[in-house]
This record gives C-alpha cells, sequence and structure tokens, in this order.
C-alpha cells in the first residue's frame, strides 16, 4: 500500500506564545476539523523564534491518542533564539478532533504544520530523515536515498515574508506567514528505494533558511528503517 499524504492543519502564534495548538484536516476539509484514522501516522513541525534574543526550545508534542517522538531540530543558521523541530506519532487512535499542542521553553512567534499520513506500517515508519541550514535565495536540504519505498517530506523555514517556489517534482501541502516574519511550508513527493531526492524551493531575496527532511515508509515498503532521534544542534549567533 502506497504511503499517502491525507490532511493538513497549519497554525500561528504570536511572540507572548509558549504553546501552539493545530487540529489536523482543516485545511483539507476548508477549515473544519476531520477526523483522524487509527493506525496512520501524524507528523508535526514547528517553528519557533523568540525576538528578544533568548534562547528558545521546541521541548515537545502532545496529543490524545498519539505519542510524539522528536526526529530532528535545529537552530535556525546557528541562532539560538531560531528553532524548527519535527515529531512524528505512529499507529495512532483515531479521534474525531485531534488537537496536536507544541510547547516552547520561552515565549516565542511560533509557527506549526501537521500532517497524516496513510499506507503505512504500525511500526518503524520513519525510513530516513536529514536536515540542513544556510542563507541563500534558494534553500537546499540534504539528499536522502530511501531504503523503502513511501513519502518524502520536507519542512522549510525562513527569515523573510517572500513566498516559496516549490522545486520540480515537488507538491506544497501549504505555506504560512506568521505574526513576526518567518515563512514556512510543507513539501511532499513519492519516496522511491534507493533513489535519491533533494529538497528545494526558490525565493525572491536571500535570507537564512532551514530544511527539516523525513522518509515515511509505506505497508510493504520493504528495507531497514531508523528510530534514533538526530543529534541536536543548537547555536548562538
Amino acid at each position: 500500500m502506497a504511503a499517502a499524504y491525507v490532511a493538513g492543519s497549519r497554525g500561528t502564534a504570536n511572540g507572548s506564545a509558549t504553546t501552539l495548538a493545530v487540529v489536523p484536516g482543516t485545511l483539507t476539509s476548508g477549515g473544519a476539523a476531520q477526523a483522524t484514522t487509527s493506525g496512520n501516522v501524524l507528523l508535526a513541525f514547528f517553528s519557533a523564534f523568540n525576538s528578544i534574543n533568548a534562547a528558545v526550545d521546541i521541548t515537545g508534542c502532545t496529543a490524545t491518542g498519539a505519542t510524539f517522538t522528536e526526529d530532528e531540530t535545529l537552530a535556525m543558521n546557528g541562532i539560538a533564539r531560531w528553532q524548527l523541530s519535527a515529531f512524528y506519532a505512529e499507529n495512532i487512535t483515531g479521534q474525531a478532533t485531534h488537537t496536536l499542542t507544541g510547547a516552547f521553553d520561552s515565549s516565542s512567534f511560533a509557527n506549526a504544520a501537521c500532517i497524516e499520513v496513510s499506507g503505512v506500517p504500525t511500526s518503524a515508519t520513519l525510513n530516513a530523515d536529514a536536515s540542513a541550514t544556510g542563507t541563500s535565495t534558494d534553500p537546499t536540504g540534504a539528499a536522502i536515498s530511501p531504503t523503502a519505498n513511501g513519502l518524502h517530506v520536507f519542512f522549510v523555514a525562513h527569515d523573510n515574508l517572500n513566498a516559496f517556489t516549490a522545486g520540480a517534482g515537488w507538491t506544497e501541502v501549504h505555506q504560512e506567514t506568521p505574526d513576526g516574519s518567518i515563512r514556512m511550508g510543507v513539501y511532499t513527493r513519492a519516496a522511491v528505494s534507493g533513489v535519491s531526492q533533494t529538497p528545494a524551493v526558490t525565493h525572491a531575496t536571500s535570507a537564512a533558511w532551514a530544511i527539516l527532511h523525513l522518509v515515511i515508509a509505506e505497508t510493504g515498503g520493504g528495507g531497514a528503517v531508523i528510530q534514533a532521534i538526530a543529534p541536536r544542534w543548537i547555536g548562538r549567533r
């Protein structure tokens, strides 16, 4: 069974936020909450930016009927007050309204994205991951050559209001500008075992950016899987 994007959601918060909640399905269903399906995977992405130059840490993601594991975290271009994190939850228990809440250890401008993925096994779904950061007009993530068929997903954010344009072969789930000056986007494409893919978007003005890239294996996709959390990189400007 092919892994596939089911539904998505997004959210933003102003500079005084220490939590941010999102509800899967609100993009797909035109704003109304949409039920999630048992056995599927939920992916949650958060960006937090502290406007008073204090370091910020995205401390976790919680939801009824889902246990989230932190996969990747990095600081935007080594800036400790600006952090991105990716979380995933396997074999979820479906909910009529499935609210995910991210938490931050200091007040932040924040944005979030959540997607539900179907056609996945109930365990060992994370096949590969990578991250990258830089400053340019063409954010480009680290390439991944998965060891199973499935779904590539990448999350990108940059310190700019200019819109992203997806690279060839990538489908935009959505992009969002919060109350601050940070834009984020989420993109997907089919993953084929042994075929390398590189996340890529473009935007009009050079800016600091960061990309988190994951591959979710599909049911019967074959190949090895990883379960470890990628090393945390936190820097200061």
